[in-house]
C-alpha cells in the first residue's frame, strides 16, 4: 500500500491519470492493461492514459455497443467484474472483440462522479488471463479510493492554475508586462 500511495503522489492531471493505469497494471493481481473511461456531461465516452494503444479500440467497442465492464462502471454500476468474457452473457457483442484481441478477463472500477460538470470515471482493468479480478474486492476497491485521492488533489491544483491564469489576465493592464504566456 505504500508503494500505491508513492506512485500515485498527485501531479498534473494527464501525468495523474497515467501514474493511475501504470500503477494499476504494475499493482493489482492478474492486471496486464488498464485505461480510464471519462463520461463527460454530454454523455460522451472517452478513453484517458490506456497503457496499451490495443485498449483504444477495445474501449471504442464498449461505448459503441454500450455494453462491457468499463462501459457499466462509467455509467451505471460501481464496480463491474467479469473473470471470464467468453461465457459471459452481460456482454455477448463486446465479449467477442475482447477475446478477439487476446483479453479474458476484465473489472471496471468507478473512480469518480462530479457534480460540476457532471462525469464520471471509471479505472478499467484488463487481462490475458480467464478468472482474473473474481476476488479482487476489498483490493481493488482500495486502489480506486487511492487512486480517486489523488485524482481529486490533481484536479484541484488543476483548477487553482487555471484561476490564477485568469486572474492574472483580467488583473493585467493592457501592455503590462505580463502576458497571456505567464
Amino acid at each position: 500500500m505504500r508503494r500505491l500511495a508513492k506512485s500515485l503522489t498527485a501531479g498534473d492531471l494527464d501525468h495523474t491519470l497515467e501514474r493511475i493505469t501504470a500503477a494499476a497494471v504494475e499493482i493489482l493481481p492478474g492486471t496486464h492493461y488498464a485505461s480510464i473511461t471519462v463520461r463527460h456531461a454530454d454523455g460522451r465516452l472517452e478513453t484517458f492514459a490506456e497503457t496499451d494503444p490495443m485498449l483504444l479500440g477495445l474501449d471504442a467497442a464498449q461505448y459503441e455497443f454500450q455494453e462491457g465492464p468499463c462501459y457499466e462502471a462509467a455509467t451505471e454500476e460501481a464496480y463491474v467484474v467479469s473473470p471470464h468474457l467468453a461465457s459471459d452473457d452481460r456482454f455477448p457483442r463486446y465479449a467477442a472483440v475482447a477475446v478477439a484481441a487476446g483479453i479474458r478477463a476484465q473489472a471496471g472500477i468507478r473512480l469518480f462522479e462530479t457534480p460540476k460538470p457532471p462525469a464520471q470515471g471509471a479505472l478499467n482493468l484488463y487481462s490475458r488471463d480467464v478468472g482474473s479480478f473474481s476476488d479482487m474486492s476489498i483490493l481493488g476497491r482500495l486502489f480506486a479510493h487511492q487512486s480517486a485521492l489523488a485524482l481529486d488533489y490533481a484536479r484541484e491544483v488543476h483548477n487553482l492554475r487555471e484561476a490564477m491564469k485568469t486572474r492574472q489576465l483580467i488583473g493585467a493592464p493592457s501592455g503590462s508586462r505580463w502576458s497571456a504566456t505567464r
